[in-house]
């Protein structure tokens, strides 16, 4: 995408990420039901905090890599390799740090939550994409669709599927223009009923897409 640079998070740039993803995220069902007593702008205060830990994690076991124009980064993309997720180690502590900080009010509802996700996770060798946000400021602009590419990119190189999760019924959308496909639908049930799509893009898409757009 011209005019942006799809780049590693550096260390000096991990608050500005995190409070990107912060942004990007405060609205969505889960993070409502999981922060449910706080405002909208509150919630993105706890979020930063959390997401802190989360980039800082990725940046050192994982992939941790944002969207940036005119010298601002605007949008950021946590994500694993194949045999990196769940984290362990050093990464896997720094993420329940992030979880504790966040207050404990809520850590048994993250926890849950993590439970929720990780139960379903797919076994097949695969590219995860944790999160991917841009600040709201930024959307519409081809950001996410440049960091997705990103993401899709990293996958075809280490010949894997690639997959994710959303609760955000835009973002499944947008997730199955570029292809993904639903696995699995379910409705969890964490201070109110959270709807969330498992979605999975093989590698054999992943290469045909790619493909199509060299071509142009």
């Amino acid at each position: 995408m011209r005019g942006v640079e799809i780049r590693d998070i550096q260390a000096s740039e991990v608050a500005t990420a995190a409070r990107v993803l912060a942004r990007a995220f405060t609205t969505n069902p889960g993070m409502q039901a999981i922060f449910d007593d706080v405002s909208d702008e509150q919630r993105i205060d706890v979020l930063e905090r959390l997401y802190i830990r989360f980039v800082e994690a990725c940046r050192v076991g994982a992939i941790a890599r944002c969207a940036v124009r005119d010298g601002r980064l605007l949008g950021a993309q946590l994500a694993y390799e194949p045999k990196q997720f769940p984290p362990e180690g050093d990464p896997g502590w720094m993420m329940l740090r992030g979880v504790l900080e966040t207050g404990l009010h809520y850590v048994h509802r993250i926890i849950i939550a993590d439970v929720f996700l990780r139960s379903r996770h797919i076994t097949e060798p695969h590219c995860y994409l944790f999160m991917l946000g841009v600040d709201p400021s930024a959307q519409g602009a081809g950001l996410g669709g440049a960091l997705l590419r990103d993401f899709n990119q990293r996958a075809i190189a280490l010949g894997v599927d690639a997959y994710l999760e959303t609760d955000r019924p835009a973002a499944m959308t947008i997730y199955q223009r570029d292809h993904y496909r639903i696995l699995r639908e379910e409705v969890f049930n964490l201070q109110g009923n959270t709807r969330t799509w498992f979605m999975l893009k093989p590698l054999d898409v992943l290469e045909a897409d790619e493909r199509r757009r060299a071509a142009h």
